[in-house]
C-alpha cells in the first residue's frame, strides 16, 4: 500500500486543489487586471479551503497513530530473553546450593538432598513432591482451591447470577456503536505519522495566510477603484482619507459620455459612499427626479437626508448649507440657478477661511453641477453664463482640492456645445 496518499483524507486533497485554484484566480485577476470578480471568487475558494483543512484535521489527522508492534514485539523478546535468562542462573544457583548426597532410602535417580536448603527451596519440593500423584502434574492443594473456585453452572443463587450479569456485555446503542467505530484510528507506519502532522500544520497555515492575503488583496483592489468612475464597485461608507490614500479624487471631475449612471443613480452612489453633495439642477423636474430615487434610500438610511431648497428657501442660509455639507448630516437638491450661483460664491469663501486653517472636511463633499439645461439660448448669454461658472468651478475647485470638496461636472446630451465649453476651459 502506498501509504504517502494516506497522511490527508479527501476532504483535506480537496482543500489543497482549492489553494492551488486561489493562486490561479490571482494571477488572472493581478496579471490581467480582468476585474473583482476573480479575486471575490478566490476570496471565497480561500475560505473553502481554510475549512477543509480544519475539518481534514480535526476528523483524519487526528485519528493517525502510528503502529508500535514491530517494537512492541521487539520488547516482548527482549523481556522473554531476559526471563529465560534469570531462570537459568536460577536453576544454576540451585544445582550448586543442593548437597549431592545419596542415602538408603532414595531413589535411583534421586540425586538432590533437603540439607542444605532454605525455606523456599524446601516449599518447592514439597509442591513437587506432592504433585507426582496427580495425573497432570497439579500439587493437591492447588487442585482443591480451583474445585472450590470452579462454581456450579447450574446454580440459580444469588453469587451465580452477579457473576453472569458481570461477565455479560452491557447493551449498547446501534448509533452510538457506529459513530465509535467510524472514529476508530488510523494506524499508520511512524514515519508516515510524523508527515502528516507535519505537513498538516503546514496546511493550516498555508490556507489562513491565503484567507488574509485574499481578504488584504481584495481590500487594495477596492480601495484603488473606489475613486476611479469607470472602475468603481461597490460603495461603501469607507472613510475619505483611506480611499485618498490609494488614489486621490480629482477636485474636478468630468462624466464621461456615455456615463455608467442615471442622474439620480450617481447621486445614490455618492450617498452610499458616505459622502455628501450638493446637486445644482437646471430645472424643477432633475431635483424632482433625484428626489423621488433617493427616497427609498432615505428610508432605508435614517442617517441620509437630502433637503431640496428652493429661491425663496430662508430657513437654510449658506453658512447652515455649508456646515451640513462639511460636517455629512445632509445633501441638497438646488434648482434655482441663481441660489445656486450664490451657494457657489459663498462657498468660495467659506473654503478660503476652512483653507486657512488647514481644516479638511471629514468626508468628501461633492458640488453637482448639472446647469447646462439652464443655459439661456441666446449665444451671447450663454457665453456669458459658460464663462461666469467657469470662474466659479475654477475657484472652488481650487480651494476644494485641499480642503475635501470635490466638482462633479456632468455633460447634457441637449446641450452638448455650452456643457464641453465648460469642461474645455476647466
Amino acid at each position: 500500500m502506498n501509504w504517502s496518499w494516506n497522511i490527508f483524507g479527501w476532504v483535506g486533497y480537496a482543500g489543497v486543489a482549492l489553494s492551488l485554484v486561489v493562486v490561479v484566480l490571482w494571477m488572472v485577476g493581478l496579471v490581467r487586471r480582468s476585474g473583482p470578480r476573480p479575486l471575490l471568487i478566490a476570496t471565497m475558494f480561500a475560505l473553502l479551503a481554510l475549512v477543509c483543512a480544519q475539518v481534514n484535521s480535526s476528523f483524519y489527522v487526528n485519528r493517525l497513530e502510528p503502529d508500535r508492534s514491530a517494537v512492541d514485539a521487539a520488547t516482548r523478546a527482549a523481556e522473554e530473553a531476559m526471563r529465560q535468562k534469570k531462570i537459568a542462573a536460577l536453576d544454576a544457583t540451585r544445582e550448586q546450593a543442593a548437597a549431592d548426597i545419596r542415602f538408603a532410602e532414595d531413589a535411583k535417580d534421586d540425586s538432590l538432598d533437603k540439607a542444605g536448603l532454605d525455606d523456599a527451596d524446601l516449599q518447592y519440593l514439597e509442591t513437587i513432591e506432592e504433585g507426582v500423584a496427580g495425573t497432570d502434574g497439579t500439587p493437591a492443594w492447588k487442585q482443591k482451591k480451583k474445585s472450590r473456585g470452579e462454581g456450579n453452572p447450574s446454580d440459580d443463587g444469588l453469587e451465580a447470577q452477579l457473576d453472569t450479569g458481570r461477565d455479560a456485555p452491557a447493551g449498547m446503542d446501534s448509533a452510538k456503536a457506529e459513530d465509535a467505530q467510524s472514529h476508530q484510528p488510523i494506524v499508520v507506519p511512524e514515519d508516515v505519522y510524523a508527515m502528516a502532522h507535519r505537513i498538516d500544520r503546514w496546511n493550516l497555515w498555508w490556507t489562513r495566510f491565503l484567507v488574509v492575503a485574499a481578504a488584504a488583496i481584495v481590500a487594495r483592489n477596492w480601495l484603488r477603484r473606489a475613486n476611479d468612475y469607470a472602475r468603481a464597485w461597490l460603495p461603501l461608507p469607507v472613510p475619505s482619507y483611506l480611499v485618498d490614500a490609494m488614489r486621490p479624487l480629482p477636485s474636478l471631475f468630468v462624466r464621461p459620455r456615455p456615463p455608467r449612471r442615471s442622474m439620480p443613480d450617481e447621486l445614490a452612489w455618492l450617498l452610499r459612499r458616505g459622502d455628501s453633495f450638493l446637486y445644482l439642477a437646471g430645472d424643477s423636474a432633475a431635483t424632482e427626479a433625484a428626489a423621488d430615487a433617493l427616497a427609498p434610500l432615505e428610508e432605508r438610511r435614517r442617517s441620509v437626508q437630502v433637503l431640496r431648497l428652493g429661491p425663496h428657501h430662508k430657513t437654510c442660509d449658506d453658512r447652515f448649507v455649508f456646515e451640513c455639507l462639511w460636517y455629512g448630516r445632509c445633501s441638497f437638491l438646488v434648482d434655482d440657478p441663481t441660489r445656486a450661483e450664490r451657494l457657489v460664491k459663498n462657498f468660495c469663501i467659506f473654503l478660503e477661511e476652512r483653507q486657512s486653517t488647514r481644516a479638511r472636511a471629514p468626508q468628501t463633499v461633492h458640488v453637482v453641477w448639472d446647469l447646462s439645461t439652464a443655459t439661456p439660448s441666446d449665444q451671447a448669454a450663454g457665453a456669458a453664463f459658460i464663462d461666469r461658472w467657469k470662474r466659479l468651478l475654477q475657484a472652488l475647485s481650487w480651494r476644494g482640492r485641499r480642503t475635501g470638496f470635490s466638482v462633479f461636472l456632468c455633460r447634457d446630451r441637449e446641450s452638448a456645445q455650452p456643457t464641453s465649453k465648460v469642461e474645455s476651459a476647466a
